[in-house]
């Protein structure tokens, strides 16, 4: 199948099952969160005395996870500012994973050409990973062309260096896990103190 005949079958196969979706949510007054977004807009579109009311209302807003934003969040943000709110953003655009679900990581890569007038404060310092954790990271992130330049270092020292095993088989890669188990476990760390991702 070609790309455009996939999409022609995604659709045919969606498009149902979103409308069944939107009969079920009206039938029930359900509202999704995009729903809560999208009516909430059209709401401050068609009633300038409701939007003017919570413009005054929130001096500040605070966004966090800013880096999954979508479309619509950013355009409820901006109705919502005025002169005097103070705007707050934090995120991370190395975090970023939620484009599949139509999160527009260029909010915060290009933040100061979104919102005029306003400044960006880098925190290059982690202090939830090791440092052969957080170099191994730069190393994998700088090759993306599109992020915020910076070179992020971690607060906490590491013995341990990185280790990458692939066997073969599943057979290798779990025989590979177990061993590495048991050294841990006689080298004085609990079950506790290990996770598999």
């Amino acid at each position: 199948l070609d790309q455009h005949e996939r999409v022609r079958d995604f659709y045919k196969l969606a498009l149902p099952l979103v409308e069944k979706y939107k009969e079920y949510c009206v039938n029930k007054s359900y509202l999704d969160f995009n729903d809560m977004i999208s009516r909430t807009i059209s709401l401050f579109k068609n009633h300038s005395d409701i939007l003017e009311m919570f413009k005054l209302k929130y001096k500040y807003i605070l966004v966090d996870e800013f880096q999954d934003v979508n479309n619509l969040q950013v355009e409820l943000i901006k109705m919502l500012l005025t002169d005097e709110t103070q705007l707050f953003c934090v995120g991370d655009d190395w975090q970023s994973i939620y484009g599949f679900r139509g999160s527009n990581v260029s909010y915060i890569i290009e933040f100061e050409k979104h919102f005029a007038n306003s400044s960006v404060i880098k925190l290059n310092l982690n202090y939830r990973s090791t440092e052969n954790i957080v170099g191994a990271s730069n190393e994998v992130i700088k090759r993306n062309k599109f992020k915020v330049e910076k070179e992020i270092r971690a607060f906490k020292k590491s013995e341990h260096k990185i280790v990458i095993y692939a066997g073969n088989e599943d057979e290798e890669n779990l025989v590979f896990c177990t061993q590495r188990v048991r050294e841990l476990l006689e080298e004085g760390l609990t079950p506790d103190d290990i996770l598999f991702l």
